[in-house]
């Protein structure tokens, strides 16, 4: 057989032992240098980490080297390849959030491994063996994570870590007290989960009563007896009072709705009685130009014009033309036709007697506007000014467009 055959025969054999070997003691495990540091470890707690003691897991610092790590088995040691940790002491196993992490360095206790290893805790999370606990070669250490939830109540919002299994076992470790009313979101009986916000609403309830006023209503009537423009009251307006019981629903201290309960009146309203004076009494005045009869005075705003500032071209067929179409000329007056009704007869002290025979649409309510031909000597001047209507006074029919009832 030619050397050169034996030679990779040989190459095969020792091959092929090599593979068989490393089938049935498994991979090396892969070691670290311990002169490699670890990264310090962050923990995210609310309350704070720290060195691990017998009574307290918090915060742990790695001071050796790391190798990988592996997804751990139930009640089971190390899976390979596991996190191993070299310092040349015996080996202890981590079991924490589904990894297994191998520690072999000079720890005297739990809390010496943890720290060693750079695994982390808050002081809600459970660790056993205890911290405190000495180790042991081939020692399992089992870190239970606690739930973390943030609840919100009363204007605070604070991170809790804890085991329970509902919302009401939360609050109550956490010594939130809730009154029936109140409004818990989630419900009470709601499992308690990782990472669940968990919203308390305050509902404060109160009924109060409410006492509104009824307006009284006032009734008048015409009395022939008493003259025109003149009133009396026979009897005073008293309002009535109408209770209300209202219930008012707050949350966290803010008012969100009212609920009527229920009304009732208290008091009824006592009307107001009012006689109206229509008996018409002429009078007579006394003026340069001789004595007039009239039967009222009434106070306006008096202004004056002319065809010539109203507006109207020259030209227009109805220039100088009023409404009721006498010309606009001394002795037509643009009243209101709501408050002087057109063609009353009326005297203005200044201006002489004129009849109300215009409109416009500045003159509103009180207020009258003298017309002036454009020749005539235009010398009114603007301002307050009593007026009369003259002659014997309306007929009965014509009473309640003079003096409505009130």
């Amino acid at each position: 057989m030619p050397i050169r055959i034996i030679v990779h025969l040989a190459f095969l054999i020792t091959l092929a032992g090599f593979l068989l070997a490393w089938n049935q003691v498994g991979a090396p495990k892969t070691l670290i240098d311990v002169a490699s540091p670890l990264t310090e470890v962050e923990s995210t707690s609310s309350q704070g980490d720290g060195p691990l003691s017998p009574s307290n897991a918090v915060r742990l610092t790695a001071s050796v080297g790391l190798s990988t790590r592996t997804q751990a088995q139930p009640n089971s040691g190390p899976q390979g390849p596991a996190q191993l940790v070299k310092s040349g002491a015996v080996p202890v196993y981590i079991h924490d959030r589904g990894f297994v992490t191998e520690v072999d360095a000079p720890a005297k206790t739990v809390a010496d491994s943890l720290n060693i290893a750079g695994v982390g805790a808050r002081s809600a999370d459970r660790i056993y063996p205890p911290v405190g606990s000495p180790v042991s070669a081939g020692m399992h250490v089992h870190i239970q994570r606690a739930k973390h939830g943030v609840v919100e109540v009363d204007g605070k919002r604070e991170s809790v870590f804890s085991f329970v299994e509902t919302v009401a076992d939360l609050l109550k470790e956490a010594h939130v007290e809730i009154a029936p009313v109140d409004r818990v979101s989630p419900s009470l009986a709601a499992p308690f989960k990782d990472n669940m916000t968990v919203q308390v609403t305050r509902v404060k309830e109160e009924e109060f009563t409410l006492d509104i006023p009824i307006p009284y209503q006032t009734s008048s009537s015409y009395d022939d007896e008493l003259e025109f423009g003149v009133s009396r009251v026979d009897q005073a307006g008293e309002n009535g009072v109408k209770r209300e019981q209202v219930r008012v629903v707050y949350e966290n201290g803010q008012e969100v709705r009212r609920i009527l309960q229920k009304t009732w009146v208290v008091a009824e309203p006592t009307s107001r009685q009012v006689r109206v004076g229509a008996q018409i009494v002429p009078k007579v005045l006394m003026t340069a130009d001789g004595p007039m009869q009239y039967w009222r005075t009434m106070t306006v705003w008096a202004t004056w014009y002319s065809p010539a500032s109203s507006g109207t071209s020259p030209i227009d067929p109805n220039y100088g033309i009023t409404r009721s179409g006498l010309p606009a000329q001394k002795g037509v007056i643009a009243v209101d036709p709501r408050v002087i009704p057109l063609w009353s007869q009326l005297y203005v002290p200044g201006y002489g007697v004129g009849i109300a025979g215009d409109t416009g649409g500045g003159i509103r309510g009180k207020i009258i506007d003298l017309a002036y031909a454009d020749d005539d000597t235009q010398d009114w001047l603007t301002g307050p000014v009593e007026i009369y209507f003259l002659g014997p006074g309306p007929s009965p029919s014509e009473l309640p467009f003079y003096l409505p009832l009130p």
